[in-house]
């Protein structure tokens, strides 16, 4: 019982007699059921009346403070068990400095993160795969690419593996800044870690390799460091057993055009009518799944043969004297003639 509990300490602490075990399991009790500012408390009240505490107390109480994103409260009592160890010539635990470091990223504030991150590494105490992601992925959601890849890097450096999410994170940042050369760096470093790309690396590399004039290389030098084509980095995809979903068609649209996205689809034998993430359509007969496929080789040879009818009408527009009921219409006719 809490109250009982803390009355008994309440008492004990007044006439200075508190067990210290007594106070560090009320210390505990209080930071699992999630009240870090009672518990922080009730740690101000023990620390002036002389208990010394083990710094696991320390060590949940700001856990548990970052758990409720009261980072600069836990922040708070780091600096004061800080203090405390250093003049035993000790520091706090890397959990301690991890659990903040994870709740200011995940608040936004990276460079506090980054602080921590380089606290770490400057006491050497050891860094989780958890803490490096969480910043990473900050970093790259407010577009500071360079500074994640540096964390990514560093993660790898010390045997880490980072997850897929990291990798694309990073890659999406620099896509964001039209950046290929290095968002392609990012996943050569993902395929040296044995760490797989989805679908949306793909069509983050995809939308990298749309460049702004502002970005296109200027100089000889920096035009020998060749690029991987929009074309090629689709093609790449389908090799890698990767059906394109609607991100992917966006950003490939998006860097070669829509009319040379649909004859790359044809070329390669996507179904745009079955690319995962647009709706599923319903006919009066049956209900179209959007489970993805390759076209037959007959579909293919009949679109060769019209180069007006395209798979996916709906969503590429087609010109308004061929529109999607004509082009069933057509499809119909054809496979009565070769009947």
């Amino acid at each position: 019982d809490f109250e009982d509990l803390a009355a008994q300490i309440h008492s004990d602490l007044e006439i200075r007699t508190a067990d210290k075990a007594v106070c560090q399991d009320l210390l505990s009790k209080l930071a699992e059921s999630g009240d870090p500012l009672l518990a922080s408390r009730w740690l101000r009240k023990m620390r002036a009346c002389g208990v010394d505490l083990d710094p696991n107390c320390y060590e949940a109480i700001v856990a548990a403070h970052c758990l409720q994103g009261l980072a600069t409260e836990g922040e708070m009592i780091l600096e004061v068990h800080a203090k405390e160890l250093a003049s035993e010539g000790r520091r706090p635990s890397a959990a301690s400095y991890g659990s903040l470091a994870e709740t200011f990223a995940e608040r936004g504030e990276v460079e506090k993160a980054q602080e921590y991150l380089k606290n770490m590494k400057s006491f050497d105490l050891p860094v989780e795969m958890r803490t490096y992601a969480a910043v990473i992925e900050s970093l790259a959601q407010r577009g500071q690419s360079d500074a994640a890849r540096r964390w990514l890097e560093d993660a790898i450096r010390k045997g880490l593996t980072p997850s897929r999410r990291c990798f694309s994170a990073t890659i999406s940042a620099f896509a964001k800044e039209s950046r290929l050369l290095e968002a392609e760096g990012v996943l050569k470093a993902m395929r040296e870690a044995n760490v797989d790309a989805d679908v949306q690396t793909w069509g983050w590399l995809l939308m990298a390799s749309h460049m702004a004039p502002s970005n296109r290389p200027t100089s000889r030098a920096k035009r020998k460091q060749s690029h991987t084509k929009p074309e090629d980095i689709f093609r790449q995809m389908l090799d890698a057993g990767i059906v394109p979903d609607s991100f992917v068609l966006r950003a490939l649209g998006k860097a070669v055009g829509l009319e040379r996205r649909e004859e790359l689809c044809k070329e390669m034998g996507v179904d745009l009518s079955a690319v995962p993430g647009r709706p599923v359509r319903k006919t009066k007969t049956k209900q179209l799944s959007d489970a993805p496929r390759l076209l037959e080789d007959i579909e293919i040879k009949l679109m060769t043969e019209d180069d007006r009818y395209w798979s996916g009408s709906k969503l590429f527009k087609p010109d308004k004297d061929f529109g999607p009921k004509r082009a069933k219409r057509y499809l119909r006719n054809q496979g009565t003639e070769t009947t």
